[in-house]
């Protein structure tokens, strides 16, 4: 593909994940207001997101897929690790965009982000085996897993964006973040099957399509929504202090801060 073509692709894609839902949409905004005056540097950070949020479409059940979700995750993260590509389909052709993107970063840069997005893509394997098989996992368990999932994606993002921060600096935003996921989608992933409480919080005999309305389960969510504000204090002060430091990445932040507010609840 031409580089044109790689980018009418990728806004393509865009596109149609705002379609879907309006955050992709403040998402897709993001990312290309960022890009003006930096748009080959930017690059990256725009084709990486259309190549990731596809692939975790696919596994989340919100894009139909061809063939076996179990297929699909193995051929891709066949693909990345090997670096040699089909090109036969829009998530391999923004794969090896992507792949090929990352390489205009310096070598330790790049290698890093290389695992990054190889965590992630196993992060979201393992969320559509957890949707497909209804599996409840222990808190800690749930914990590792969340963590798994958004310490790479925020990696990848701040890298992307030429920010020297990176997850490992801000620990409250990263469990805001977890915990934004958990509340903002509980409704949405309930109905798919995914289920993002505790085992130890769910009451064993309850079938997992009453889960949503059962009392105890309620009582948790409840909970989450009053830690969340705790959790939001902090990563307030966290990304404060970030800005002397690192002022990109503090504003890149403080937009997912401020936006993880409205669901604060009860």
């Amino acid at each position: 593909m031409t580089m044109m073509q790689r980018e009418l692709l990728c806004a393509r894609e865009c596109l149609r994940f705002s379609l879907r839902h309006p955050r992709y949409f403040v998402i897709f905004l993001l990312l290309y207001a960022r890009s003006l005056g930096r748009w080959k540097d930017a690059r990256p950070a725009r084709i990486g997101y259309a190549f990731l949020q596809l692939f975790d479409d696919f596994m989340d059940g919100d894009r139909p897929c061809p063939e076996s979700l179990e297929k699909l995750a193995l051929r891709t993260r066949v693909a990345w690790n090997n670096g040699v590509f089909s090109a036969d389909s829009v998530l391999s052709r923004l794969e090896q965009s992507f792949h090929t993107a990352l390489k205009t970063l310096p070598m330790t840069e790049g290698d890093t982000a290389h695992a990054d997005v190889a965590e992630l893509l196993e992060a979201m394997q393992f969320d559509s085996e957890r949707r497909t098989l209804r599996l409840r996992i222990s808190s800690r368990s749930l914990k590792e897993h969340l963590l798994k999932t958004f310490r790479p994606s925020v990696n990848l993002l701040l890298l992307c964006s030429g920010c020297r921060a990176r997850a490992r600096d801000v620990p409250h935003v990263m469990e805001a973040l977890c915990w934004c996921s958990v509340v903002r989608d509980f409704t949405e992933d309930m109905g798919k099957g995914l289920i993002n409480i505790p085992a130890e919080s769910l009451p064993p005999e309850v079938q997992d399509t009453d889960l949503a309305t059962n009392p105890k389960v309620q009582e948790w969510l409840r909970e989450e929504r009053r830690r969340g504000n705790a959790l939001l204090e902090a990563s307030a002060v966290e990304v404060n202090l970030l800005a002397s430091k690192d002022p990109t990445a503090a504003r890149i932040l403080r937009t997912f801060t401020r936006s993880m507010r409205k669901y604060l609840k009860d």
